[in-house]
């Protein structure tokens, strides 16, 4: 089945907050991030630097990071596909947050978390997407650092 006009939307909300990622990368880093354009290179990673970038919107207001596990562009379609950190590609970071703030975890660190089924893991979804919430009392926990944009400060965990 095709992409619903919905699924289109929200590719293209996440598409300005990749470019927003980019654009704000080397205040932060000291190498470019560069993303994959093409169908079959998207296939590898998001880009060569092995960063997954995901945005959350609502993680203010649901004091949880949305961590997806698996989608699909239609709820018509028969099967979901693996996604976030679970796909099978070049990512070995995930860079997850807002226009405000974004968290950088290690992909292993996050999918042991999910095997571990730690008592705070909720898991949620809809007929698009599978995933489960972290609260964000719990990102210093198990995240590399903390991108604040507003001040333009990183912030390493231990």
């Amino acid at each position: 089945m095709a992409m619903t006009s919905e699924y289109k939307r929200k590719l293209a909300v996440g598409q300005a907050y990749e470019e927003f990622i980019v654009n704000n990368w080397l205040a932060f880093f000291p190498y470019p991030l560069n993303m994959h354009n093409g169908k079959y290179e998207q296939l590898k990673g998001e880009n060569t630097e092995g960063v997954e970038i995901k945005l959350d919107q609502i993680c203010k207001r649901t004091k949880r990071l949305y961590i997806e596990i698996e989608e699909k562009s239609n709820a018509d379609n028969e099967r979901m596909i693996q996604s976030g950190i679970q796909r099978n590609d070049n990512t070995v970071l995930f860079l997850i947050g807002d226009y405000e703030d974004a968290y950088i975890f290690d992909v292993l660190v996050l999918r042991k978390c999910f095997m571990d089924k730690p008592a705070w893991l909720k898991m949620f979804g809809n007929s698009t997407s599978n995933g489960w919430g972290m609260p964000l009392i719990m990102v210093p926990n198990y995240a590399i650092c903390h991108l604040d944009f507003s001040n333009m400060y990183l912030e390493a965990y231990s």
